[in-house]
């Protein structure tokens, strides 16, 4: 048996835990890592008008959060059922969220023997989050990997993992009878800032609500070199880079705006905003949107921070048949990450780009049924263009 020793925390035999007795501090475990399915259901498939709506309407909704870690070598398979879950369920109003704590950054034993990976994505806020709804829910302990629905059900505690998916379905599939809207107002990719405002529907609450707004990134990875998954490469999709409470609501603040900065290193054209109500005192979601993508939100914001070279590019023929051709001008910088992202004319994102010259032709003929298409190019150093294509 392999024992460590560091200050209370005890490492014995990839079972980690430590005693605490103060209200706010939870005892930690690791947690299983094979009990998560290899893949997921759609969480409705019978039902009708149970899809992202492109208006502002009360609608059915699913929280899931995961709680995890790159230093937890239980924790790829939770990701990798969580981005199934996610994947399946992309054009449903499913809110998903990854949250990486900060516990397992220390040295603990694998592959590499012992040695401490520091989770990049990984942040105190949602360590306290999840011991916040241990605490809510009475436990006296908590740990990596932990999925919970809807703030209420959690794969620790209440229903199996193998349990995950059905669960979440049957809280999507339950009549929505409030709801919460936002929209972009502004946002500054130089200063990493964003605005919003927001819409509470059916506006009865009570005064222990809060609203939460998140900034979530997809195509992550990683290649750790150190720690319990040492030498493995992990994917992740939703992963939370912000999430900003509002505070509790007065009985009159049904309508406002949420600033928040992110971390500068989030990829704008993979970065996303949802928003959802939770009742401090049991910790369970009432209401949810799943907002929009930063380049859906480009395509149609009052106020954006333009990049400071100058940068143009012409689209021809528009309208246009068969194929379309796109030549840039200007500072862009094709070193960096480019991409040109198509929206339908209900905002659903239809192609993603990646740009890697300044001139380059997009077939249209079997790909796109005729209508009206917003076009957004952006680079990871904030430059953007937005413009409209017609496709015959």
């Amino acid at each position: 048996m392999r024992k460590i020793i560091l200050a209370s925390l005890f490492i014995i035999q990839g079972i980690c835990s430590f005693s605490q007795t103060k209200k706010s501090e939870i005892e930690i475990k690791k947690i299983g890592s094979a009990d998560y399915p290899s893949s997921a259901a759609n969480l409705d498939v019978s039902e009708k008008n149970t899809s992202v709506q492109s208006t502002c309407s009360i609608q059915n909704f699913v929280l899931v959060e995961l709680f995890c870690s790159e230093g937890c070598s239980s924790c790829p398979n939770a990701d990798a059922y969580f981005n199934a879950m996610d994947s399946t369920n992309a054009n449903l109003n499913a809110l998903f969220l990854a949250h990486h704590v900060d516990y397992w950054n220390v040295p603990l034993y694998g592959p590499c023997g012992v040695s401490t990976w520091v989770d990049p994505l990984s942040s105190s806020v949602y360590t306290d989050l999840q011991k916040d709804y241990t605490y809510v829910a009475g436990a006296s302990s908590t740990g990596t990997p932990e999925m919970i629905i809807q703030g209420e059900k959690s794969t620790l505690r209440d229903i199996a993992p193998t349990q995950a998916n059905s669960t979440a379905a049957s809280y999507f599939k339950q009549t929505a009878t409030r709801g919460v809207c936002i929209q972009p107002i502004s946002i500054d990719t130089v200063a990493h800032s964003v605005t919003i405002s927001y819409s509470l529907l059916n506006s009865a609450h009570n005064a222990t609500e809060n609203l939460y707004v998140a900034m979530y990134e997809d195509g992550l990875s990683a290649h750790v070199t150190a720690g319990e998954n040492c030498g493995s490469t992990l994917r992740y999709k939703h992963i939370t880079r912000q999430l900003t409470g509002k505070g509790i609501f007065t009985a009159a603040d049904t309508t406002g705006t949420v600033t928040f900065s992110y971390p500068a290193e989030v990829k704008a054209h993979n970065a996303g905003v949802l928003a959802y109500i939770q009742d401090a005192t049991n910790m369970h979601a009432v209401a949810g949107t799943k907002g929009f993508t930063i380049p859906q939100a480009f395509s149609g914001l009052t106020s954006v921070q333009e990049s400071k070279e100058n940068v143009s590019v012409k689209v021809y023929p528009n309208p246009a048949s068969t194929s379309v051709s796109f030549a840039f001008e200007g500072g862009i910088n094709f070193n960096d990450y480019v991409s040109l992202d198509l929206y339908n004319i209900t905002g659903s994102r239809v192609k993603t780009i990646a740009v890697s010259s300044r001139f380059f032709t997009l077939d249209l003929e079997k790909e796109m049924p005729a209508g009206i298409y917003m076009y957004v190019v952006y680079s990871d150093k904030g430059q953007y263009l937005t413009g409209k294509l017609v496709k015959q």
